[in-house]
């Protein structure tokens, strides 16, 4: 109780500062935003190294996979399962770019398919076990399936949802898991490509104008990566903590994302952990607290550094119930799960309050979202 309301003085402290600093903002100019070298710093030490990751992560469970397929032991399904937790960090890391050339032939989708509050998914996985549909064995096959039998949903639900059924052959369940593995690596390499090679996406990412499909302007890039920051925390704190609790959206408790292999807080680790680092090594702190005011009383530096606190504060709590080993339990992990959304609505407003002050943009945000 007292961690709560010492986050509850934060919150409120964050928000007094938030008025200050948009009052500020409409009283000063503020000098050039460096939307291009924020642009090419996201670029290299975020957006590539995060894709590359989730390539490399996939390929690894997709060789560990074969390895246990070859020859099942405790000690090769132990490491298929460290191997897939390889692969939910790394994808929790970059899940929040959800712009560029993760949109193109569904891939976002492809890669993960949540929310599927039908279960969709897990009756299409049942029913192609139980069927052994030969196609979906072969990467090139499964990738001109259904969107929710080729990604991480389909590969926990292989994995992790139920034994062995009757009549399915537990060779078929393995060989597949192992092309989902790949299929990931696929998509994800298709999607690292775009953003490398200097003639497809990135060079309409690092050259906006006229003529370009997707940026006339260079505010727009940043406005892209600020979005992803915004609805990224948005999504951790409404959809994958507050969700499962009966507090998201929905007004009542929605299966947890991940939840059937226990992975939700690692996700949701994974994805403060991502959304850190592209405020951070990204390049959006750096290019903020370049921007001089005239008004003494604006310090950007300093609310630069408290979004960071903010979600290193909701970081160490959720690792905190990670080692609890009951991290959805609705009585013992309730209040402390709460807890954790306070810091990361902080970090929103003044990550908001940052960006209108510094870049002069306007990202949506409605600082009356959520409690």
């Amino acid at each position: 109780m007292r961690t709560l309301k010492v986050l509850l003085r934060t919150a409120a402290a964050a928000i007094l500062a938030l008025h200050a600093m948009m009052g500020a903002a409409h009283a000063q100019g503020t000098a050039t935003f460096d939307h291009a070298g924020l642009a090419r710093q996201a670029l290299e030490a975020h957006i590539r190294p995060g894709y590359a990751a989730l390539v490399g992560s996939a390929q690894a469970l997709a060789k560990e996979l074969g390895d246990y397929c070859a020859q099942i032991s405790v000690d090769r399904r132990r490491a298929v399962d460290r191997a897939f937790d390889g692969v939910v960090a790394a994808w929790g890391r970059i899940e929040h770019i959800r712009f560029g050339p993760v949109t193109v032939d569904n891939r976002l989708e492809r890669i993960f398919f949540w929310p599927d509050r039908r279960g969709l998914g897990a009756r299409q996985v049942a029913a192609t076990l139980r069927t052994r549909d030969a196609s979906v064995i072969d990467p090139v096959g499964l990738a001109g399936k259904r969107i929710a039998l080729q990604g991480i949903g389909a590969l926990e639900a292989t994995l992790f949802d139920a034994p062995l059924n009757e009549g399915e052959d537990r060779a078929f369940r393995c060989a597949y898991a192992k092309a989902i593995s790949a299929n990931i690596a696929d998509i994800a390499g298709a999607i690292l490509k775009e953003w490398t090679d200097p003639d497809l996406y990135s060079r309409h990412w690092l050259n906006p104008g006229a003529g370009n499909p997707h940026y006339l302007t260079p505010s727009e890039t940043t406005l892209a990566l600020a979005k992803a920051f915004d609805t990224g925390l948005e999504r951790v704190r409404d959809d994958w903590i507050a969700g499962p609790l009966g507090f998201g959206p929905q007004k009542r408790p929605l299966p947890a994302v991940l939840g059937k292999s226990g992975r939700t807080l690692r996700l949701v680790q994974a994805g403060l952990e991502g959304l850190r680092n592209l405020f951070a090594g990204g390049g959006m702190q750096k290019a903020i607290v370049a921007v001089k005011h005239i008004n003494p009383s604006v310090n950007t530096r300093i609310n630069a550094r408290l979004v960071l606190q903010e979600i290193a504060t909701a970081l160490g709590q959720v690792r905190r119930l990670s080692r609890q080993g009951r991290p959805l339990d609705p009585i013992a992990m309730q209040g402390p799960l709460i807890a954790v959304g306070f810091p990361l609505k902080n970090a929103r407003l003044q990550a908001a309050a940052l960006l209108t002050l510094t870049a002069n943009l306007s990202i949506g945000f409605n600082a009356s979202d959520g409690d």
